[in-house]
């Protein structure tokens, strides 16, 4: 019960940082390309 839980907490975690990382390759191509 114990390992499900923190399963749940890490999956959650997991798509925060995919979310902030999408976000941030997006707004770093969106410089590249403005810079170009």
């Amino acid at each position: 019960m114990k390992l499900a839980l923190f399963y749940k907490e890490l999956l959650s975690f997991a798509r925060k940082q995919i979310k902030i990382f999408l976000a941030y390759s997006v707004a770093t191509g969106a410089l590249v390309v403005v810079i170009k």
